[in-house]
């Protein structure tokens, strides 16, 4: 019974495996979202989103249009998030081009027609409109389909043309950390890191089958706790670099660190061929830190909690 909810736990809390079609591409891509992000007005980019939504609300409620004075505080909020936009676009033109990038910056497009149209109908108040939806539902789908095409996934290009930017007051740690995720996931995933992770399962499985595991089991898990015990320094010189972090900062870094000791712990439990220890090593359960608590939610982190 134990062997058997070993086996689901590891196959429940292992994520799947990333996919690595061109590296190189979508690493340059996604410095380049990383730099737009970090270099975005973030007191901007809230306000118009805040707006146009309390606008939409009131338009909803059967309530007055804006006010002159309302409509062009608004209208230059867009304006200024359009030429935010446009310029990203320009940016990310600067890469080698295809027909998936091509839909990727269509929605970036997209979302500048949309403004633009907003901006026409609070021009107009006399003959007021404001349609409720954004009007980007197929769009956004064909922004999914390419951002999984170039290797965006989870990456700070998936969040390029939505984000607010960076709140100011973690935008410093934000700035430190996130080329970091970026750094870490690009080098770990040019590793057999995904080989390793299916080695961890193949030996949950043989225990339960009660055959014996590949050899190249124990090194594959020494090559995880590695991996998290580098991973945890890099970010650890990174925020000691600046002096704001958030409080759950120590947390996280507490959790990358049990994961290198849990992936050490099993691989001298294999080693060591002891049926109980093993067991017992198996059954401390993985959990991938929360970077979302530290306000990394459109970095490249979530992709690399993906691998752990």
């Amino acid at each position: 019974m134990l062997k058997r909810a070993l086996l689901l736990s590891a196959l429940l809390l292992t994520p799947p495996v990333a996919q690595a079609s061109d590296l190189g591409f979508a690493a340059e891509a996604n410095t380049i979202c990383r730099a737009i992000i970090d270099g975005r007005n973030h007191q901007t980019f809230k306000a118009a989103r805040d707006q146009t939504l309390e606008l939409t609300a009131a338009h909803l409620r059967g309530e007055a249009p804006p006010t002159p004075a309302e409509a062009k505080t608004l209208s230059k909020l867009l304006q200024a998030v359009n030429v935010d936009l446009a310029a990203a676009i320009a940016r990310l033109q600067s890469l080698p081009p295809s027909p998936k990038l091509e839909a990727f910056l269509g929605y970036g497009q997209s979302r500048i027609d949309i403004n633009k149209a907003r901006i026409g109908f609070l021009a107009d108040l006399d003959n007021w409109q404001w349609p409720p939806a954004d009007g980007l539902a197929s769009s956004r789908y064909d922004f999914k389909a390419s951002t999984a095409d170039l290797g965006f996934t989870d990456r700070d290009c998936t969040f390029v043309f939505d984000s607010l930017g960076n709140p100011p007051a973690i935008a410093n740690f934000i700035a430190a950390v996130a080329p970091v995720c970026s750094a870490e996931y690009d080098r770990l995933i040019k590793t057999d890191i995904n080989q390793w992770r299916r080695h961890n399962i193949h030996i949950v499985a043989a225990l339960r089958q009660n055959k014996l595991w590949d050899p190249e089991a124990i090194a594959a898990l020494h090559q995880l706790a590695v991996a998290w015990r580098d991973t945890t320094n890099s970010f650890r010189q990174a925020a000691n670099a600046i002096n704001s972090r958030p409080p759950q900062w120590v947390d996280v870094l507490s959790n990358m660190e049990r994961q290198a000791a849990i992936f050490q712990n099993r691989a001298g439990a294999t080693a060591s061929g002891d049926a109980e220890a093993i067991a017992q090593a198996f059954a401390v359960r993985l959990s991938v830190p929360d970077f979302r608590e530290l306000g990394l939610q459109e970095t490249s982190c979530i992709a690399l909690g993906t691998l752990m």
